[in-house]
C-alpha cells in the first residue's frame, strides 16, 4: 500500500482567483511520495507552512509508515525547506492522518488535528491534537481529544479556543463542530 508517483505545484492569485501566476513545483524527498493534507498556513513572520503526509511508493514492499510533516517557505512559496515532523508514533502503531492546521491569532501557536488510526487494531481511534511553536519548528506530542471522528479541521479563535469541524461516521453519521 502506497502512492503512485505524483507531483505538487503551488500557484497564487492576487485577484481572488480570476487569474493565476505560473505554477511552481515543490520538490520532494527522493524515494517518497506525499499527500497534501491542508491549505498553506501563514506562520510567524510571514512564512508559509505546507502540511503533508510522506508515503512510500506504490510498489514498495516495506511496511507503511506515514508521518505528518511540515515544510516551511520563507520566500512566498517559491522554495520549501526540509521536512519537520509534526506527528509520528515511534512505535509505528498510530497513524496521524490528514493533519489540518490553524494559527492562534494572539500567540501565533499552531494547532494541528489528526484523524488517528490504530494500525494493529485495524480501526480508528479518537481525533488527536498537537501544538506547534509559531515558527512551526517544534511540536508537542499528539494527545487524544476524546472526540471520535475523521478529517478534523481546526479554526483557532482568540483566547485560546478552537472550533473543530469533523466527520462523524458512527451512528448517527453526521458533520459536526465542537468548541
Amino acid at each position: 500500500r502506497g502512492l503512485l508517483p505524483s507531483r505538487l505545484f503551488v500557484m497564487e492569485s492576487a485577484d481572488a482567483g480570476h487569474t493565476w501566476i505560473e505554477r511552481r513545483e515543490v520538490s520532494r524527498q527522493a524515494g517518497s511520495e506525499f499527500a497534501i493534507t491542508g491549505p498553506l498556513v501563514k506562520l510567524a513572520g510571514g512564512a508559509l507552512g505546507l502540511s503533508y503526509e510522506a508515503w512510500k511508493s506504490y510498489d514498495d514492499p516495506a511496511p507503511l509508515d506515514v508521518p505528518a510533516l511540515l515544510r516551511i517557505s520563507t520566500d512566498g512559496g517559491r522554495t520549501f525547506g526540509p521536512p519537520l515532523t509534526v506527528a509520528q508514533d515511534p512505535a509505528g502503531v498510530l497513524y496521524f492522518w490528514d493533519a489540518r492546521m490553524s494559527v492562534e491569532p494572539a500567540s501565533g501557536e499552531i494547532i494541528s488535528l489528526f484523524w488517528t488510526h490504530d494500525r494493529r487494531a485495524g480501526h480508528d481511534v479518537n481525533i488527536h491534537v498537537a501544538w506547534g511553536t509559531p515558527d512551526g519548528r517544534r511540536w508537542s506530542a499528539p494527545q487524544d481529544t476524546g472526540v471520535a471522528g475523521q478529517h478534523p479541521t481546526p479554526l483557532a479563535l482568540p483566547g485560546g479556543k478552537t472550533l473543530m469541524f469533523y466527520e462523524h461516521r458512527h451512528d448517527p453519521p453526521s458533520l459536526r463542530a465542537v468548541l
